[in-house]
């Protein structure tokens, strides 16, 4: 069963912009956040960081802003899956 956040990063666009918020992260931060993705999707993030050239502002700006656009408007679900 895959989450939310595996099928909204799934394609190959969508990868390149998680490994450029993944790798703007503490290194502490991201590994909580890779623990709670699959085993592939972790490799292919972890593959597109270790290529990763640097990026202008303005880029990184927008992929923040689509990310933080996308978080906000998600549905927030509860209960025990969302409490690990």
């Amino acid at each position: 069963m895959t989450t939310v956040v595996e099928e909204s990063i799934s394609n190959r666009r969508n990868i390149c912009k998680a490994a450029v918020i993944i790798a703007s992260l503490d290194i502490d931060l991201a590994a909580q956040v890779c623990t709670r993705l699959n085993e592939s999707l972790v490799r292919a993030i972890a593959d597109e960081v270790a290529h990763l050239d640097s990026i202008s502002t303005t880029k990184y700006r927008q992929i923040l802003e689509e990310f933080s656009a996308s978080a906000l408007h998600s549905e927030r679900l509860g209960g025990l899956k969302m409490a690990q």
